[in-house]
């Protein structure tokens, strides 16, 4: 390959209305935890806890999306996914069967990991949707994952 020729890539980028959306439900669940249900001290300083870190979780969310992330990479070698303090890179020989799965709030893309006996999974906060990405990333690990 000469240094001239790009390797093709796809990127999709994180959904400014898809994470203010799981935000929102955040702070909702944060909000559930503070209210007082008449417990005791120690159990309403534990959800009084677990309210501040769901807060500062939507605030790191808030700050991720301001700079263009999370973002999803689609390449020759593989798929990776960046969420700003970490990325993680998966080999199309690794992965494969990418179908969407519908829970509560986003949509889900779950993956099966071969060699590892477990499925990966893909949290759609992504601009596209999730169906769209599932075929694209079925068809990059179809045409990539024998090195052709």
């Amino acid at each position: 390959m000469s240094g001239s020729e790009e390797s093709p890539s796809l990127v999709y980028s994180g959904s400014l209305r898809k994470i203010a959306a799981f935000v929102g439900l955040l702070l909702l669940f944060a909000w559930a935890c503070s209210a007082k249900h008449g417990v005791d001290d120690s159990w309403n300083r534990l959800s009084w806890g677990l309210a501040l870190v769901t807060v500062i979780v939507a605030l790191v969310l808030v700050i991720q999306a301001i700079r263009g992330l999370p973002r999803l990479t689609l390449s020759r070698g593989g798929f990776e996914i960046s969420v700003g303090l970490t990325s993680k890179k998966y080999g199309w020989s690794e992965c494969g069967d990418f179908v969407v799965k519908d829970f509560f709030g986003p949509t889900t893309i779950v993956f099966v990991r071969k060699g590892f006996g477990s499925e990966g999974a893909l949290l759609n906060l992504y601009s596209a949707s999730s169906r769209e990405i599932s075929e694209s990333l079925n068809a990059w690990c179809e045409r990539y994952s024998h090195g052709a």
